[in-house]
This record gives structure tokens, C-alpha cells and sequence, in this order.
């Protein structure tokens, strides 16, 4: 076999395999895998939290109310590591 056939099936089977498996087909040309719609619901989520969380923090130091402090920490804290450890335990 020469080295144009050899390219020329290298190549089909690439087609091949991107159409069958895009997410393979990307893990194997760029070492990383496509992040999943779960994880950017779930990032989204955690960051979220965490500027309610601060912004709970500012508000509750400005009016000295204790609940709102304790609300702050519990979004900044508590709610995106109850998100990431459920992420990461459910989906690997």
C-alpha cells in the first residue's frame, strides 16, 4: 500500500468516525472531552449562587442583619459545593 491509499483511509475513517461518535471523534483530535449541557446547567448554577451569594453578603453587612449574612455564606459556600460534589459523584 502506498502512502496516498493509506492517508486516503486514515482520512475515511475519520469521517467515519466523527459522523458515528462526535464527542470521541473530539476527545481523540483534541486530548479534551466536549463539555455536556449538564455542565454548563451546573456551572451556571454555581455561579449564580456564588454573586447571590456575595451580593446577600454586601446587603446583609450594609443593614448588620445576621440572617442575611448567613444566607450570604450558605450561597457562596455551601450551594456550589452541594452542586459540584453532586455533579461529579452522579455523572462519573
Amino acid at each position: 500500500m502506498d502512502f496516498r491509499e493509506e492517508t486516503r483511509q486514515l482520512a475515511e475513517i475519520q469521517r467515519q468516525l466523527t459522523k458515528e461518535d462526535p464527542a470521541l471523534a473530539r476527545l481523540l483530535a483534541t486530548g479534551r472531552p466536549a463539555a455536556s449541557a449538564d455542565f454548563v446547567i451546573v456551572l451556571g448554577a454555581m455561579l449564580a449562587s456564588f454573586a447571590g451569594g456575595l451580593l446577600s453578603l454586601l446587603l446583609g453587612a450594609l443593614v448588620s442583619s445576621a440572617v442575611m449574612l448567613v444566607s450570604g455564606v450558605i450561597l457562596v459556600a455551601v450551594v456550589p459545593a452541594v452542586l459540584a460534589t453532586w455533579r461529579f459523584r452522579w455523572y462519573r
